[in-house]
């Protein structure tokens, strides 16, 4: 954090500070307690816009510990763009196929994860949704800055 004192000190800084040490004080999100402070320090050098900054504020919140987990395990084991298998995932993991998949379906809810879209992309109309959850760019910047050491 000291290393980026000058970034806090800006007017961009300062509201993210305050939207995650506001979301750290909330009782609601004890148990998240080092993905948040993870954020608040791993949040100044993603060089992402504020939009983002906030959003991954939200996520944070709206996911539960679990399904976070889940997403930095993703994405520490996955080769870019590649598709989840949930049975391959819950064996890394150590859980049952049924609560990882519980946790893909969570973190697909708020943006976390994407579905790939396969078709001719000339039509529009032809173009077919494929169930398997894959890793972007963007999922990838919110497990690195919600991880110790970011991945």
């Amino acid at each position: 954090v000291e290393r980026n004192l000058n970034w806090y000190k800006t007017e961009e800084g300062d509201r993210f500070a305050r939207k995650v040490i506001a979301t750290a004080l909330n009782a609601e999100y004890v148990d998240k307690l080092d993905f948040i402070a993870n954020l608040f320090v791993n949040g100044t050098t993603l060089g992402n816009g504020e939009a983002e900054r906030f959003k991954y504020v939200e996520m944070v919140r709206l996911l539960s510990r679990p399904a976070l987990q889940v997403l930095v395990k993703i994405v520490q084991i996955l080769p870019e763009h590649k598709g989840i298998s949930v049975c391959n995932l819950a064996a890394e993991i150590g859980w049952e196929p049924a609560l990882v998949d519980a946790c893909i379906l969570e973190l697909h809810a708020v943006g976390a994860i994407s579905q790939k879209w396969f078709g001719d992309a000339e039509n529009p109309e032809s173009r077919t949704l494929n169930n398997a959850p894959v890793v972007t760019e963007f999922t990838r910047g919110f497990a690195r800055a919600i991880s110790f050491p970011a991945i």
